[in-house]
């Protein structure tokens, strides 16, 4: 059985900062958009 990511099961680890965006390294905050203040992977 797979392992399911975290956010499967919590929507709420799918919320994001404008701060803790900012935080993030380049290279991960170029996989990622956030609108408004939701995840969207890329």
């Amino acid at each position: 059985m797979t392992t399911l990511p975290s956010w499967t099961s919590d929507p709420e680890s799918l919320n994001i900062t404008e701060e803790v965006y900012d935080a993030l390294p380049d290279d991960i905050r170029k996989l990622i958009e956030v609108i408004g203040g939701n995840v969207v992977l890329c």
